[in-house]
């Protein structure tokens, strides 16, 4: 019984503890909403005082002007008593106005309104008028306006064709008046021609009368210059040939040194090449008897394989073989160009190159340079064109195109022109024919020099 007392009384002890503990809380938390309801109350407190300081304010401006105004109303009130009181003055000192000063005033108001009457009239007459003027010029400006958008067109066609017939007829005018200039220079012309001629016939027959009564030396000198004439006429002619000649051949000797300059280069690779690999094979194991030992560069072995072909040494002044008459084309075709060496090469080209005494190769020499003149003068040659072509092609080649890959300069003689002279032109007592001409090829040539000069 005892432990079970202990047991409520502790209970009971903790009971009241949570009691008194939510008590404490609800009293805590019901200050705290007091507290916000009054720090709420104060808010609305202070706005409300701040609002009647604000009404106080105002009224208190409004009480001020409310007294200035009553001091403005007594004011106006004292001074409209005073003009009310000086108009009744003034109405007492009038004098009474009879019944003719008021017949006249209404009979003067009377012709005032009358007369404005007629002044609105006038006026009315005035704008009528007026918009009469406005009408004719409306009219006016409509017409013009039509003109503008459709009147000017028809016009301007007319303008345009009366522009073109006047242009027409200056045409025609000009034209006449070329045609008529013209006319006049023929007809000058021709006055000219004719009074020309006559002065020349005059001057022959007066010529021919002066030649019969010459001595027969002047007769003779005069033939003479006549002769010197046609011969200088001659030397003229043929000196223009002569140029127009040289004129030409220099043209065809730029144009083939042109081609043969553009060619070089091309041609110098091909026989670099060509040399190098014949080269290959003629490499000995002593390093002095080998052109190609020490390191030596393309450009010096090139040059080594062209001294041992001595070509500088030989005489080109004479007649040549051709090296397609007795170069073996299918041996060298089938022969690869590192199988080819130089001795082989140089044994043949000795007997193909070798200078010969025979004139039976000229005829050869001739047709080879007539086929390279050929080739020269076509622009669009391929066998030219060795850019981007394969070495090994040239090895296949044919007589032909061996002869388009070679130079060869043959000698020619220069032939002096000789000019037919005109002997049965001369007269037969000519003194050129004797031994003791004294006119000769210098005086002639320096005759056609100061002509030349002159012209």
């Amino acid at each position: 019984m005892g432990k079970n007392d202990k047991n409520d009384g502790k209970k009971k002890k903790t009971k009241k503890k949570r009691k008194n503990h939510k008590v404490n809380e609800l009293i805590q938390m019901r200050e705290t909403m007091i507290e916000i309801q009054i720090a709420g109350k104060e808010k609305l407190i202070e706005e409300t005082q701040g609002t009647l300081r604000d009404y106080q304010e105002k009224s208190k401006i409004l009480k001020d002007r409310n007294k200035k105004l009553k001091i403005e109303q007594l004011h106006h009130m004292k001074q409209l008593l005073k003009q009310s009181k000086e108009r009744d003055l003034n109405l007492q000192k009038v004098e009474e106005v009879g019944y003719e000063v008021v017949e006249k005033a209404f009979q003067d108001k009377l012709a005032t309104a009358r007369q404005e009457e007629r002044d609105i009239e006038e006026m009315i007459e005035e704008i009528r008028r007026r918009d009469a003027i406005i009408q004719l010029t409306q009219a006016e400006v409509d017409q013009l306006v039509d003109y503008r958008e459709y009147g000017q067109f028809e016009h301007k066609k007319q303008i345009e064709i009366l522009v073109q017939e006047l242009k027409d007829i200056d045409m025609k005018f000009e034209e006449m008046a070329d045609h008529a200039r013209k006319a006049v220079e023929s007809e000058k012309n021709e006055l000219q021609r004719s009074t020309e001629l006559q002065l020349n016939k005059q001057k022959d027959i007066a010529t021919e009368v002066a030649l019969q009564n010459m001595d027969k030396t002047n007769h003779v000198e005069i033939k003479d210059n006549q002769w010197m004439k046609k011969e200088i006429a001659l030397y003229q002619e043929e000196h223009e040939k002569l140029t127009r000649l040289v004129e030409e051949i220099e043209s065809k000797n730029l144009h083939a040194m042109g081609t043969l300059f553009d060619s070089k280069a091309a041609d110098l690779r091909i026989s670099k090449k060509f040399y190098l690999n014949f080269g290959e094979k003629d490499r000995t194991d002593d390093p002095q008897n080998d052109p190609y030992a020490y390191g030596l560069s393309d450009q010096d072995k090139l040059e080594v394989a062209l001294d041992k072909l001595d070509i500088a040494k030989r005489d080109y002044t004479q007649p040549q073989e051709i090296l397609h008459n007795s170069f073996d084309y299918q041996q060298l075709s089938t022969f690869d160009s590192g199988s080819i060496k130089v001795s082989d090469f140089l044994s043949q080209s000795d007997k193909t190159l070798g200078i010969s005494d025979s004139k039976n190769k000229v005829q050869d020499t001739t047709e080879f340079e007539a086929d390279f003149t050929e080739s020269s003068e076509d622009d669009d040659d391929p066998f030219l064109d060795l850019e981007d072509e394969d070495f090994e092609d040239y090895l296949r080649l044919g007589p032909m195109e061996l002869k388009l890959l070679s130079v060869i300069g043959v000698r020619k003689p220069i032939h002096k022109v000789t000019i037919d002279r005109e002997d049965e032109s001369r007269p037969e007592d000519d003194l050129s024919l004797n031994a003791s001409w004294p006119v000769n090829h210098k005086m002639l040539k320096g005759v056609v020099k100061s002509n030349s000069r002159i012209s």
